[in-house]
């Protein structure tokens, strides 16, 4: 007689409204595999990744759950971040389709791939509010840099002096903030547009969980996602203050990502629900 914990995982898609916490989301997508990273396109599309043609891939879909389609093929997309232009031109991603960890660019039909960075390990793109440089970190298991590529391609320029990692812009192209070390402790540090010197330093949140983080649009808050007991919620941070604000209320669920909509109306999360089973299973032999 053998006795076992069978376990899985469901991943949902789901979007909500911003007016008050949110405790109730509209579900879009749900499978079995991870279905992050998420963005939200100018044209309210939501741009997410998913293995379901059987390889990891790009697909859109319409906040009512409508018009789900595959944007790239054997594109064998990476959940260390994409972005989308804000033209919706291009979509920037992390790939293994050459052997290594490497950011790739496509337009958002799919078509013409083409490899922007050939580092050892290039992650976690994110494309500028102009569309016109591509700010990524540069080595994922040691010695992190924050290094910028145009989005048409050329040569890729280191741009903070210190080691960083997990960049995140700023709102209305202010500049862009990334985690650092610093006695031990993990700190987040935002630079100007300018990218000449550090305009704040602050402790990350104790129940911060993962690596993202969003700013509004005044960089007055940044939004992340929070641990708390068995539920993983969005929270908001007050920079001046060092408030913390729940802002999601899901009481089983824990977000891996999340996006706001272009009018900052909406938000859209992935969230997943682990389900543990026991199971005996018993020979027949005598």
């Amino acid at each position: 007689m053998l006795v076992a914990i069978q376990s899985y995982s469901e991943h949902k898609l789901s979007v909500g409204f911003l007016e008050a916490r949110l405790d109730s989301l509209t579900e879009l997508v749900s499978e079995t595999n991870e279905l992050r990273p998420i963005e939200w396109a100018a044209d309210e599309s939501i741009v997410f990744r998913s293995d379901k043609d059987g390889s990891t891939n790009i697909w859109a879909i319409k906040p009512d759950g409508t018009d789900r389609r595959q944007l790239t093929v054997d594109a064998g997309v990476d959940f260390r971040g994409f972005c989308v232009t804000p033209d919706q031109k291009y979509i920037v991603f992390t790939s293994w389709r050459n052997g290594r960890s490497n950011i790739w660019r496509a337009r958002f039909d799919g078509t013409e791939y083409t490899q922007l960075t050939d580092g050892s390990a290039d992650a976690f793109p994110q494309c500028s509010a102009d569309g016109r440089q591509v700010v990524f970190q540069r080595g994922i298991y040691s010695k992190p840099e924050i290094w910028k590529v145009p989005v048409v391609g050329g040569e890729a320029e280191r741009m903070i002096v210190s080691r960083g990692k997990w960049p995140a812009l700023l709102g209305g192209d202010a500049g862009i903030s990334y985690f650092r070390m610093s006695d031990d402790k993990w700190m987040i540090d935002t630079t100007s547009a300018a990218r000449e010197a550090v305009s704040t330093s602050f402790p990350v949140p104790q129940i911060l969980e993962g690596n993202r983080v969003r700013w509004s649009d005044n960089n007055s808050k940044m939004f992340f996602i929070g641990a708390d007991g068995t539920a993983g919620n969005i929270w908001d941070l007050d920079v001046k203050t060092g408030a913390i604000t729940q802002v999601t209320d899901l009481k089983r669920q824990r977000i891996s990502d999340f996006a706001f909509s272009p009018d900052r109306k909406r938000m859209a999360v992935i969230s997943s629900v682990v389900t543990s089973d026991v199971i005996m299973v018993e020979s027949d032999d005598r």
